[in-house]
């Protein structure tokens, strides 16, 4: 039992067609590729970016609770220890948010990625097989 993916089906259809006719959907088609890559693209630098700001948002949170409990005396111990126990907490947030990172976000853009290779391959794939008939068509000339 094979099943097939949907999108590599419709693109081997479109491209077996008349290819005066497909090419303007596949252009189409590739100029949508080229913007979903570019939002997959800059949506993976925004999370990429909000990641390190966590992180960065953490460690500053822990170094100013341990400055202001060490430094500021009986009185402010508890206000550094609020923000040590505050980024003791968005640390699990942190976790969460790095794994997602690195097991979700990188491979949707890799997705797009890849479904753009290969409706450039099928298209390329296209092109060389008509240019073959093409010369195979063409008669020899007498040198």
């Amino acid at each position: 039992m094979t099943t097939s993916d949907p999108r590599r089906t419709f693109l081997e259809s479109l491209l077996r067609d008349d290819p005066a006719e497909s090419h303007d959907q596949f252009q189409e088609y590739r100029i949508m590729l080229e913007n979903k890559l570019q939002k997959a693209e800059r949506s993976f630098r925004t999370r990429r970016r909000f990641t390190i700001g966590l992180w960065v948002g953490i460690a500053s949170l822990v170094l100013l609770g341990a400055l202001v409990a060490a430094i500021g005396g009986p009185t402010m111990r508890p206000v550094g220890l609020s923000f040590v126990m505050i980024a003791y907490g968005l640390g699990y947030l942190g976790l969460l948010r790095l794994v997602m990172y690195v097991f979700v976000d990188r491979y949707r853009v890799e997705r797009v990625r890849d479904e753009a290779r290969d409706a450039a391959l099928l298209d390329l794939s296209r092109r060389v097989e008509a240019l073959t008939s093409a010369l195979l068509a063409k008669p020899k000339s007498a040198s």
